[in-house]
């Protein structure tokens, strides 16, 4: 209901659908996937994304060992932090 039910969001007191999380996790899989095999992908929600609202997703190359690279990313609304998480990719 939060992604599309206008009388529920009304009922919460929220004016926009929350972005599905899953479509967030599918962009940070995305970005992971240009380096290489995905390992594995975790992430946390911290605040929500709301319809409408531009992101910026940040992934910064923590470690390189032995074919693979360990990548911490940050979803953004401007100075907000909405998700934090990586992954590991193999190469």
């Amino acid at each position: 209901q939060l992604h599309y039910d206008a009388d529920f969001l009304e009922s919460i007191g929220l004016d926009r659908p929350v972005v599905d999380g899953q479509m967030l996790g599918a962009l940070m899989a995305d970005q992971l996937e240009s380096l290489g095999t995905v390992q594995s992908l975790e992430f946390r929600f911290r605040s929500m994304v709301f319809a409408g609202e531009e992101i910026t997703l940040e992934g910064v190359i923590d470690d390189v060992d032995d074919g693979e690279i360990t990548v911490r990313q940050t979803v953004r609304v401007g100075d907000r932090v909405c998700v934090t998480g990586g992954g590991v990719v193999e190469v």
